[in-house]
């Protein structure tokens, strides 16, 4: 898919659905509000934070009328998806839409200041139909990452709104999942997602159905080897299976790095900041640390020194440049493996789980 598009317009990634987002380049967490018009009725997907309303208010009103939207859909209830609800309300009238959510997403919501009625889609069967006839269906995939999420399927469109799952965080964002999105998607849900079973359980749900696209609440639109995407998913060490796996029988997927020191453990990093900052750059950031040789691939060749002063040091640099999410999507899995190796981290990572 073409990746080239106007940020300041909706764009419409098949016939009926529209990303609406906002671009900012300040943060790798990107959050993607979706419209789905279906005629009579539109469908409006975790609209976000109160941060962006006037721009993605500007772009669902290019793609659907306001009086359309009967239903706004919240998967969870975090203010970076559903803060701006009440901006709706106010614009629009309370009476016009419903709040498609979880009974249990639904309590928490008036803390936001909702008034809007709620449709509980564990309470009508997981599905809702639109006038039109259309049928969307809800994958119930709880504690990834709350206890009420769930997914959304178009069966028309073979289209799945994922939610948090699938999502990425990244500052090399496209609109469409490029060659290293697995990775930027790996460090979102180590740090975001229960345990490799509770995402493992919500994988398996997906399997009796037909998906051409995956649109997240973060990341990227994921169109091509979607299937890839969700077997990666399905064995990923993550929450407390990476933090504590001694507390549950399944191991998932191992980082593939062998056993080679501080060496692995760098070419661990560097993987990783190729899908959250970029190739080139993470490249060019890691060239630039004194005692490490990167080829143009990014392979860590050799290091020469204090295997831990240069780890610490390439981290540090990450962290200068990109920001603190530049480390934090390493951490779980740096943790991981040093305690499987036996190595001490640099002080950046922190001494202990949870610092």
């Amino acid at each position: 898919m073409a990746d080239t598009f106007d940020p300041s317009r909706s764009v419409e990634i098949c016939p009926g659905i529209s990303w609406v987002g906002v671009t900012d380049e300040k943060t790798p967490f990107k959050c993607n509000p979706y419209v789905l018009d279906d005629g009579e009725e539109a469908v409006l997907f975790e609209p976000g934070s109160t941060l962006y309303y006037a721009g993605v208010r500007e772009k669902v009103l290019q793609s659907v009328a306001a009086k359309k939207i009967r239903y706004i859909l919240l998967s969870h209830q975090d203010p970076d998806l559903c803060a701006s609800v009440p901006f709706w309300e106010e614009a629009m009238g309370a009476d016009q839409f419903q709040i498609v959510t979880h009974s249990r997403t639904a309590v928490l919501l008036r803390h936001y200041g909702i008034k809007s009625k709620v449709y509980h889609v564990d309470q009508n069967d997981w599905v809702l139909s639109l006038r039109g006839g259309r049928v969307l269906k809800f994958v119930f995939t709880p504690w990834c990452h709350c206890p009420g999420t769930f997914m959304t399927y178009d069966d028309k469109t073979r289209t799945l709104f994922s939610g948090d799952v699938f999502g990425a965080l990244t500052y090399d964002w496209k609109l469409y999942s490029g060659d290293h999105y697995t990775e930027a998607m790996r460090g979102f849900h180590e740090d975001y997602m229960a345990s490799t079973p509770h995402l493992k359980s919500a994988m398996i749900q997906l399997d009796p159905l037909r998906i051409d696209r995956i649109v997240p609440q973060h990341g990227s639109v994921i169109v091509r080897n979607v299937a890839d995407h969700v077997r990666f998913l399905k064995g990923l060490r993550c929450g407390l299976t990476l933090m504590q796996p001694e507390i549950g029988p399944e191991r998932g997927e191992s980082p593939k790095i062998s056993k080679g020191g501080y060496r692995d453990l760098i070419a661990l990093v560097l993987e990783r900041e190729m899908g959250v900052v970029g190739k080139e750059q993470a490249i060019e950031t890691a060239k630039g640390i004194l005692g490490l040789e990167v080829d143009e691939r990014g392979n860590a060749l050799a290091v020469k020194g204090d295997g831990k002063e240069i780890l610490g040091r390439l981290l540090l640099k990450y962290h200068e440049r990109f920001g603190s999410w530049a480390v934090l999507n390493c951490k779980m899995s740096l943790r991981a493996a040093a305690r499987e190796y036996g190595l001490e981290l640099p002080k950046i990572i922190g001494d202990k789980e949870g610092k």
